[in-house]
């Protein structure tokens, strides 16, 4: 699979249709300043009608 920047996803276009669309939440701990903060990035994948895996969006 072919690593994408988060500038080349903004700029995807999107399919009409997606027959599933699935979420994976990832935790991952983030430093600011002295101390260290757990956050949740939401992976979103789909899968068109073809049955092809699209990456969709990070949040």
């Amino acid at each position: 699979m072919k690593e994408l920047t988060l500038a080349e996803c903004s700029k995807k276009k999107l399919d009409e249709t997606y027959i599933v669309v699935y979420a994976i939440k990832n935790e991952i701990n983030i430093k600011k300043g002295d101390y260290i903060e757990k956050s949740d990035i939401y992976t979103l994948i789909g899968i068109d009608i073809k049955g092809y895996r699209q990456f969709l969006n990070i949040y």
